[in-house]
């Protein structure tokens, strides 16, 4: 009897932890980079207050990128490369939950920080996907 309660108990200690494993370990955007302006408008006519380039793979992982259109285009899934070097990064797009879509590389200079702290390409969804998939 004292074997089920015992194991009862750590059964349920086991589950209530469980929530704590599945939340995100992403670190957000610095912080210059995630403060939403008053006009978005006037956001776009502001130079970039962070450079890409400065970033690390880390800050930049898992992050939506918006295309020229304002949509939501791409998730970013990896930076290759060491901060100094030649970077690239690796884009995830189309599909739902990362199924179904696919991976395409470009240069991390063509990613940019809007002083709204987005992700920006200057392309559109439909650009992106004439771009040959990553290998």
């Amino acid at each position: 009897m004292a074997f089920r309660i015992v194991h009862s108990a750590v059964v349920i200690c086991g589950l209530a932890a469980m929530p704590a494993y599945a939340q995100s370990t992403t670190p957000p955007l610095p912080e210059a980079a995630t403060k939403a302006p008053a006009d978005r408008g006037a956001a776009r006519s502001m130079e970039q207050d962070v450079n890409v380039e400065g970033l690390t793979a880390r800050e930049l992982r898992d992050k939506p990128v918006y295309g020229s259109d304002d949509k939501e285009i791409a998730t970013v899934e990896d930076v290759t490369g060491s901060p100094g070097a030649a970077r690239q990064v690796v884009l995830q797009t189309g599909g739902v939950l990362g199924v179904g879509g696919r991976e395409v590389v470009l240069p991390l200079d063509k990613l940019h920080v809007g002083s709204d702290g987005r992700l920006t390409l200057t392309m559109t969804q439909d650009q992106l996907r004439l771009l040959p998939t990553a290998k």
